[in-house]
């Protein structure tokens, strides 16, 4: 799911939980404003305090990219990480990283899960006396 809180809209837990909750894999990312140095912002806020609180007792890891992905235009407001994934899936490892594409204030994330097992490739050669074998 591609989520996004708005500005001084507090995060509620029953969102949260509706987001996380369940046996199913998942892969919520976008724009939260969850601010916590656990996840590489410079600080905490009330958005990222409660996100952090939930995540403990959720079956769900918080994956940020280890450079910002929020650069203001206001003089003075320094960058930070405001673009994070919550993920729940069976891979054991996670790949995240800003893209160098600026076209807004905000960097596009990529989230990558390397696959367990490269896929079996199948040739197709043909045996004159059976038939296509593959």
């Amino acid at each position: 799911s591609a989520v996004y809180k708005r500005l001084n809209q507090p995060i509620k837990i029953d969102d949260l939980n509706a987001l996380t909750n369940g046996n199913h894999w998942f892969v919520v990312a976008g724009d939260l404003k969850a601010k916590h140095p656990l996840w590489h912002s410079s600080c905490s806020n009330a958005t990222g305090t409660i996100l952090y609180g939930h995540s403990l007792n959720g079956d769900y890891t918080v994956k940020a990219p280890d450079t910002p992905t929020f650069f203001p235009a206001i003089t003075g407001h320094g960058s930070d990480v405001l673009d994070i994934a919550l993920v729940r899936l069976p891979q054991l490892s996670y790949d995240i990283t800003n893209l160098n594409e600026l076209s807004s204030d905000h960097k596009p994330v990529l989230l990558r899960s390397p696959t367990l097992q490269s896929p079996t490739r199948h040739r197709n050669t043909q045996n004159a006396l059976t038939g296509p074998n593959i």
